[in-house]
């Protein structure tokens, strides 16, 4: 009887062994996937982000020449951006340009820059919906990828004088991709550019502003004998000019307005339809964009090309160039002398290009 209870007990103690070692070996095999999980995670930030240094000796030979440093790339949401820094102070650097994505500062009336890096402190710049948000950071600038957190899409340019490694500038983003490259001052993005930009980036962002908010589909005819003299666009409405709406739109431009040039666009669409037709369909984007001396026509072509004319000093044709290389006008656009802000189009008739989309963009 005594030995088949001690039998029992080293079976049980030899179960409750077993039970200790699987228990044991979870824990360790659960720890390593926890450990894996994290360590991937830790690897595609570190893939995300890219880095990069310029030595002193390398920056003097360009500061000679008075050259400037710009850093440019591609954030992770697609925006370009660009920081430009100039060169030349041993003691400090001064940015006097930032763009990202429709994002642009430049340096105030009065001003030598935008912000001044001085040596062992780092600029670090979040783009916001509407800004762009600017930090200048003291601590950890020899390493300023720590300095760019855990969220949205950050660049960070430090200044560095390390007693072990000398002075330095290094940057860092969370981005596709990054380069830098010198450039003169004449090389600065001016304002014509950065109309063009704008026009080059925006054509996506405004057909979605359209299909966001558009309510009603009128004819060009039909809003000017409706209101007989010239008033602005409705916000939501979608204008058709052309041979399913009409030859001239008259209006006050108040606030920038946006036009799309299509092949076909069949008036017995409904709403649905035509705003999935829509992207397919376009030719060309352009924009009506306000300024102080005058209003000014930014355009972009299939093919990515832009330009920017002024309605100041004449009236802008927009066209299209076919396949074979002829171009075709398709719209006239007329600011009128006397009176202020009043804009006119009128179409072509061009035989490919039947009909221009015009629509009221929302304020930025």
């Amino acid at each position: 009887m005594i030995i088949y209870i001690l039998i029992g007990v080293f079976v049980l103690g030899v179960g409750v062994a077993i039970a200790l070692l699987v228990l044991k070996q979870d824990r360790k095999a659960t720890q390593k996937n926890g450990g894996d999980r994290a360590g991937k995670e830790a690897s595609l930030d570190k893939l995300m982000v890219q880095k990069g240094r310029l030595e002193w000796q390398e920056i003097q030979n360009h500061a000679r020449l008075d050259e400037l440093l710009a850093v440019e790339g591609t954030t992770m949401g697609g925006d370009s951006f660009q920081v430009i820094v100039s060169l030349g102070a041993k003691s400090h650097t001064e940015v006097i340009y930032i763009r990202v994505g429709r994002l642009i500062q430049r340096v105030p009336a009065g001003q030598s820059g935008i912000a001044r890096i001085k040596q062992g402190e780092a600029l670090r710049i979040v783009p916001g919906d509407a800004s762009l948000s600017i930090d200048m950071l003291a601590q950890s600038v020899e390493k300023p990828a720590d300095l760019l957190g855990n969220s949205g899409n950050p660049v960070v340019v430090s200044f560095v004088n390390s007693l072990a490694e000398g002075i330095s500038i290094r940057y860092a983003a969370r981005c596709v991709d990054m380069t830098h490259r010198f450039i003169k001052s004449w090389d600065l993005p001016s304002a014509q550019s950065d109309e063009a930009i704008l026009a080059k980036v925006s054509s996506v962002a405004d057909i979605a502003a359209l299909a966001d908010k558009v309510k009603d589909i009128q004819t060009a005819s039909g809003f000017v004998a409706r209101h007989g003299v010239p008033v602005p666009l409705e916000a939501g409405v979608c204008y058709i000019l052309g041979s399913a709406g009409g030859r001239d739109l008259s209006f006050i431009l108040l606030s920038e307005v946006a036009l799309l040039i299509v092949p076909v666009f069949e008036p017995g669409l409904n709403l649905a339809q035509f705003l999935e037709n829509l992207a397919v369909k376009s030719q060309m984007h352009a924009r009506l964009v306000l300024r102080q001396d005058c209003s000014a026509v930014a355009s972009q072509a299939p093919d990515g090309r832009y330009d920017l004319q002024s309605l100041g000093e004449r009236n802008v044709l927009l066209g299209i160039t076919n396949e074979d290389g002829a171009h075709v006008d398709v719209v006239r656009i007329e600011q009128d002398a006397k009176v202020h802000n009043l804009v006119t189009l009128k179409s072509c008739e061009a035989p490919q290009y039947k009909n221009v989309l015009v629509w009221l963009l929302p304020e930025q």
